[in-house]
């Protein structure tokens, strides 16, 4: 076998570094865009995937004042299972399992929407509590099925208007 050349080594050195930089980039990419073909959500053995919405509803994840990461359901957790979902051929359909009490607005109709959208159908289950931003989010399910006892409903936001031009009338 013939010996490389100094030139010869380096550029190979080169372009094995470039495309190993490569592959990671492309793992970083696949990570940070919220889409990755390779994750599955399936074992293989049931065609229905679970996405948990338990604890607060948040639009990202927060920390507390010592530095813990504070337990919350988050829309990027939420949008990432969904998409793994949809991307993945052994799922046909998907159930929300749902136990919060709410939390942001934001996060809750931009699941509810998400779920409007997907093209696998859905279904969301309430067990003990599926009020404010949960309940949002359960409406763009197709099917809303919720225990007799779970506490369901409760949009905070109401307004009410009353007339009175006759009783301000001088």
């Amino acid at each position: 076998m013939q010996e490389l050349g100094r030139g010869a080594a380096w550029g190979l050195a080169l372009l094995i570094f470039f495309v190993v930089g490569l592959f990671a980039f492309g793992a970083w990419h696949d990570e940070w865009s919220g889409y990755n073909a390779s994750v599955r959500v399936s074992d293989g053995f049931c065609n229905i995937a679970v996405i948990p919405l338990h604890a607060e509803i948040a639009s990202y994840t927060y920390f507390d004042e010592e530095g813990a990461e504070v337990l919350a359901s988050t829309l990027d957790d939420f949008e990432f299972a969904l998409r793994a979902a949809e991307h993945d051929p052994h799922i046909h359909g998907v159930i929300v399992s749902i136990d919060s009490p709410g939390g942001s607005p934001y996060a809750g109709e931009a699941m509810a929407n998400d779920l409007e959208r997907s093209p696998l159908p859905s279904a969301a289950v309430i067990r003990d509590v599926g009020a404010s931003a949960a309940y949002w989010a359960a409406t763009g399910a197709d099917t809303i099925i919720a225990s007799k006892v779970a506490d369901v409903g409760s949009i905070g936001v109401t307004m009410s208007y009353l007339e009175n031009v006759r009783q301000n009338e001088d």
